[in-house]
């Protein structure tokens, strides 16, 4: 399914962290970091987000995309 069906979730963080493979803590998402300008996140301003890859022997069958709209450096 395209990464777009989904607007509800910030696309270039989860695109990076497939490409990557590396996972990614956003301890204040909307101020810092390098997806301030990411569509969902400058428009919803999330506070916290967890994004990181799902793999299996190596390869990757899917991105965890977690967030917390209530307090910043909710995920360690």
């Amino acid at each position: 399914t395209p990464l777009e069906e989904y607007p509800d979730l910030a696309q270039s963080l989860v695109n990076y962290v497939f490409h990557t493979q590396e996972p990614v803590i956003l301890h204040d998402a909307s101020t810092t970091g390098n997806f301030t300008k990411d569509t969902y996140i400058s428009s919803q301003k999330p506070k916290s987000v967890l994004c990181a890859p799902l793999l299996k022997q190596g390869e990757i069958i899917g991105v965890l995309y977690l967030e917390n709209n209530l307090t910043t450096g909710a995920f360690t």
